[in-house]
């Protein structure tokens, strides 16, 4: 097995260990943003494939312990680096680092640019010529992670990008305006309510769509990668950077192991939405315009077109198409949406037309405005803490009697 790192946003950890436990991946260890796990091949790709939860998935490569920024230099000539990518690719280097590290090497491009060094100085030794940077499209992106170590200094891991671009992005949204919630923190939303898959699911202010789509393709289980790999096995993209890395392309078993597990995901998320029920999913936003593009992102997963029920309504004046449910509200807590008194008469209507229009059914609402909950004048029965970028979060939760 070969040791890896998915990361994802804080809160996520424990709920993305049960996915990679349930993916076959073992040796999890969860920490701050994200796990460490041991993977065979399979349950590697069967994990890009099926998460809905993680941001990146890293291999890691090598640990060392450094002094200083110069040490690190000296610290990873040993690597064969020749073994990662070939003189053709060209590769770039973020470094992280925690709170400890941040203090005592403080520049991240001149901790970068040593490793940087060492790189290129094993491939001259080696073949008297080095490869380039791209800083902006690599075809390899290393992460060098620093963090407060033992008496011997400090803790350099060496991490390699498997995925490229995010696995939050799905591919059904394009773009939206401001600051939408990521994909896998709706999944992550979704997955914290108590819905059960098979009850009517109303997303009461829908914008992009992204709390709804995340619902339906959990409750027919179709894969979050399905429009990304697609395009792949149509011959339309790369999908992931590892496809083109050494440790996978050396290896023709890996390509065809890869390909048919992609392929059967594909073919069952297929199959899965034109199978989706009529009647079970509804979503509504006050502006038109972003019905429309949850129509288009709902159009562009593949959903047919009679089986999500859109409309631009408020949402303090909706009334439950059935008997129970659950209904999610993501309403605006930020500055940018203005008077704080308004939205205080928001949260307040959304309370009481909750009472109102949905007895038998359990709401809840997503906020980072911890004073702004205060206006639904309800008792909530769970407040559920998450994090979206730098605004600490709650999903509260309330039963409707």
């Amino acid at each position: 097995m070969s040791n890896y790192f998915a990361s994802c946003p804080r809160g996520m950890e424990a709920a993305l260990s049960k996915e990679l436990y349930e993916a076959g991946c073992r040796g999890l260890i969860p920490y701050r943003g994200g796990v460490d796990f041991e993977a065979e091949d399979e349950a590697l790709f069967k994990i890009i494939l099926s998460t809905r939860l993680a941001s990146r998935i890293f291999l890691r490569l090598a640990e060392r312990h450094v002094e200083d920024a110069k040490h690190i230099y000296k610290k990873f000539l040993d690597f064969d680096w020749t073994e990662v990518f070939d003189l053709e690719q060209t590769f770039k280097i973020t470094t992280l680092f925690d709170l400890t590290t941040k203090e005592v090497f403080g520049n991240a491009m001149y901790v970068s640019q040593n490793l940087k060094d060492a790189v290129v100085d094993v491939f001259r030794a080696k073949y008297n010529v080095r490869p380039d940077v791209d800083k902006e499209d690599a075809d390899v992106s290393l992460y060098l992670r620093l963090e407060q170590g033992d008496r011997r200094g400090y803790k350099a891991q060496l991490l390699l990008d498997l995925v490229g671009s995010p696995l939050s992005k799905r591919g059904y949204r394009k773009s939206v305006g401001e600051a939408p919630l990521k994909e896998n923190l709706a999944a992550a939303i979704v997955g914290a309510t108590d819905w059960n898959n098979s009850e009517t699911f109303i997303d009461g202010m829908c914008g992009s769509g992204t709390l709804l789509i995340e619902a339906i393709m959990m409750s027919a289980n179709v894969s979050p990668q399905f429009i990304r790999v697609s395009d792949y096995l149509a011959g339309h993209s790369l999908a992931y950077d590892f496809l083109d890395h050494s440790w996978f392309t050396s290896h023709a078993s890996k390509e065809l192991a890869f390909n048919k597990l992609a392929q059967a995901e594909v073919d069952r998320s297929i199959k899965a939405l034109k199978d989706l029920p009529a009647g079970k999913f509804y979503g509504y936003d006050i502006d038109d315009r972003m019905v429309e593009v949850t129509r288009a992102a709902i159009k562009r997963l593949g959903v047919p077109d009679d089986r999500v029920h859109l409309e631009c309504i408020n949402a303090t004046k909706l009334v439950a198409p059935a008997a129970s449910g659950v209904l999610v509200c993501n309403p605006p807590y930020g500055e940018r949406m203005g008077d704080v008194d308004q939205l205080k008469s928001l949260y307040h209507d959304l309370g009481e037309n909750f009472k109102a229009n949905f007895k038998g059914w359990r709401a809840f609402v997503f906020t980072g405005n911890l004073e702004l909950r205060k206006s639904i004048k309800l008792q909530t029965s769970a407040r559920i803490p998450f994090q979206n970028g730098k605004i600490e979060c709650r999903l509260l939760r309330y039963e409707l009697f």
